[in-house]
């Protein structure tokens, strides 16, 4: 009888074990993607503000832009 209980006991751990690994490599796919959408955003932010300083009907746009930001986001323009 203690034979089914350890072998109970094993198959918790176990699962406990692939429990956390899976919910690390969630983590890790989570942290990648955000990570991706910070560089996209910072690559396309720095497109929009360098095509604006040449071009007048841009920086319109991204005055535009500018204006439905924050207070506190405003600040960064500054």
């Amino acid at each position: 009888m203690g034979s089914n209980l350890e072998k109970i006991q094993k198959k918790k751990e176990k699962l406990e074990a692939l429990q956390k690994e899976i919910k690390q490599l969630i983590n890790q796919e989570t942290l990648k993607k955000r990570k991706q959408l910070t560089r996209q955003k910072i690559i396309l932010g720095a497109a929009l503000l360098s095509h604006a300083e040449n071009d007048e009907k841009f920086q319109k746009v991204v005055d535009i832009l500018k204006s439905h930001l924050s207070e506190k986001d405003k600040k960064a323009f500054e």
